[in-house]
């Protein structure tokens, strides 16, 4: 009977070792799909928050460029003003314009068929 015994444990042993083989082996799988699935996380939520901080960073240069354009017209505006540009004539000399008299050409024709 011992023979037989042994004879069934080494029977045994190799389907206890096949079935320990492919254990393993769907293991590694459960292990490198984990992984991997870990590894793409962390690399989506790490993009979203560098995109994120980018956008931030965007809205406040056009917060910063709206605040520049109003003041550049502004001061375009007063640049513009009658105020600023009647003393300028003043300094080169240009005189205001009095008496002016405009021609009136509707009231007579100019020729005839």
């Amino acid at each position: 009977m011992t023979e037989s015994n042994t004879t069934r444990d080494v029977v045994r042993g190799r389907k206890g070792k096949r079935k320990s083989v492919a254990l393993k082996n769907f293991n590694r799988i459960i292990f490198a799909v984990s992984a991997f699935s870990i590894g793409a996380y962390l690399f989506c939520v790490n993009s979203f928050s560098v995109r994120g901080f980018e956008l931030n960073s965007l809205r406040q240069k056009a917060d910063a460029l709206k605040k520049e354009n109003l003041e550049l017209e502004l001061s375009a505006a007063e640049l513009e003003s009658y105020q600023n540009l009647d003393g300028k004539f003043e300094k080169i000399g240009m005189v205001k314009a009095d008496g002016v008299e405009y021609l009136d050409v509707l009231r007579g024709v100019v020729a005839k068929k």
